[in-house]
């Protein structure tokens, strides 16, 4: 397997992970309204359903 440099860092890393708990999206809509440069459509918001689901089980 070949080597990868690294670039040289400017500080030293932390020995142990740093974990920042943050709120999910909130959901207030399963599908939103899209109008990019071309026609206007409506999509489904799956994500966001998934999580709410992913941090259920957690």
């Amino acid at each position: 397997m070949p080597t990868v440099d690294l670039p040289h860092l400017p500080f030293t890393p932390e020995s142990r992970p740093i974990v920042d708990v943050v709120a999910i999206e909130e959901q207030h809509t399963e599908r939103a309204c899209i109008s990019p440069d071309r026609e206007p459509f409506e999509a489904d918001r799956r994500v966001a359903t998934l999580v709410g689901r992913y941090r259920d089980y957690l």
